[in-house]
């Protein structure tokens, strides 16, 4: 089960949120550390139709070989799961 958030500005995910973000301005959405999480995941959604970019890090590990993300366009989202030692994108 996933637990909703709302977000509109810089924001610390926890596994398992799956965040709703109106960016209003560029910010930075940080997944937990791939460490110690395995097959935990995160998902987010921009919900704003605005220019702004959403900006998806990770506290520990990599997200796709990269260490950031960026999510531009209104609905476009992306969940992340955790190998243990990073955070892949599984859609």
């Amino acid at each position: 089960l996933w637990t909703m958030q709302a977000k509109t500005t810089t924001y610390s995910a926890a596994v398992g949120e799956f965040v709703v973000a109106t960016t209003g301005s560029s910010w930075t959405l940080t997944l937990p550390t791939a460490v110690g999480n395995g097959g935990k995941m995160v998902g987010v959604i921009k919900e704003s139709s605005d220019a702004n970019t959403l900006t998806v890090a990770s506290a520990g590990g990599n997200i796709n070989d990269a260490a950031t993300q960026s999510i531009i366009s209104q609905y476009d989202s992306m969940v992340f799961v955790s190998d243990g030692t990073d955070w892949w994108i599984i859609a």
